[in-house]
């Protein structure tokens, strides 16, 4: 097999329909990889095929090894038209959309191609079906967050995902550090910005985070996107064009004055529930919502 050429042949039958190879014919040359990892190169694109499971077990180790942050569309056939919920699960298709990095103060943050995305739903609208596309990024523990890594060098397999102490937890319930772990600014002002995008009936899509503490599903409340729909619709001109910097400074203000405070509330509060039970927790207020998924509970 040609390296440079992902050959979509392979995947199971389901998946060949809903993507076929000419989906991503651009002038970046796809590679397929075996598993996740982060490609600074921009002259090509890597695409893994597996399951979203799989692919958060890849997320997991890059969480704890890489040191710049790196994004991918993770996409799912439909299998049951019966059911909003019901997709494959087994076969699943990771393609990355990261264009390159960018040093953002302490950390290296992505820059995201959303020539991939357009094309999925251009894809969709024209009738290929409906599909799960999940917007994935991860946040590098080493490189975020070298206060952590100095609080718990003297034991090492507290950098490890599942074996996250109190100590730990006690340092992650500050305004600061709390927002090294869950999305940025950056990260709902992109979700807001895709939300606005034409959708096709059923299709759905959602926006993911791995972090140290596990996956993170963020997304606006209803009265939330109201808000910043609205916000957006008074900062717009006659073409519906608007400031994407506006846009970013309004959903940052709103989450450092209402959202960040009540999170490090809650988080402190569920420290022994997270601990014990590996249940799933969840932050939210008027306009902000995030769930936060044990790594061990994934699998």
């Amino acid at each position: 097999m040609n390296r440079r050429t992902f050959l979509f042949s392979s995947l199971a039958a389901v998946a060949v329909q809903a993507f076929p190879k000419d989906l991503f014919a651009d002038d970046l040359s796809i590679l397929e990889v075996a598993h996740l990892l982060v490609n600074n190169n921009n002259a090509i694109r890597t695409a893994v095929e597996k399951s979203e499971i799989k692919g958060i077990t890849d997320l997991a180790e890059l969480v704890l090894t890489a040191t710049d942050e790196e994004s991918w569309i993770y996409l799912s056939k439909k299998i049951n038209s019966f059911s909003e919920y019901s997709f494959d699960h087994k076969n699943g298709l990771w393609v990355e959309q990261g264009l390159k990095t960018a040093r953002a103060e302490n950390m290296r943050e992505v820059i995201i191609d959303d020539s991939v995305l357009n094309k999925v739903l251009d894809s969709t609208l024209k009738g290929y079906g409906n599909m799960l596309l999940i917007d994935y990024h991860f946040h590098p523990l080493l490189t975020e967050n070298k206060g952590l890594v100095e609080l718990v060098k003297k034991n090492p397999t507290e950098l490890k995902v599942n074996s996250i102490n109190k100590q730990v937890i006690d340092w992650y319930c500050t305004d600061s550090n709390i927002t090294t772990i869950i999305p940025s600014a950056n990260d709902f002002t992109r979700a807001i910005s895709l939300e606005l995008l034409e959708k096709p009936q059923r299709f759905i899509l959602r926006y993911r985070l791995a972090s140290h503490l596990g996956i993170i599903d963020y997304n606006f409340t209803p009265q939330g996107k109201t808000y910043f729909k609205k916000f957006i619709r008074s900062i717009a001109d006659g073409n519906n064009h608007y400031d994407g910097q506006k846009l970013a400074k309004e959903v940052e203000e709103r989450l450092d004055d209402d959202f960040f405070p009540a999170v490090v509330h809650t988080f402190r509060d569920k420290t022994r529930e997270w601990l014990t039970n590996n249940k799933r927790i969840t932050y939210t207020n008027e306009h902000f919502k995030v769930i936060i998924t044990p790594y061990k509970r994934v699998a």
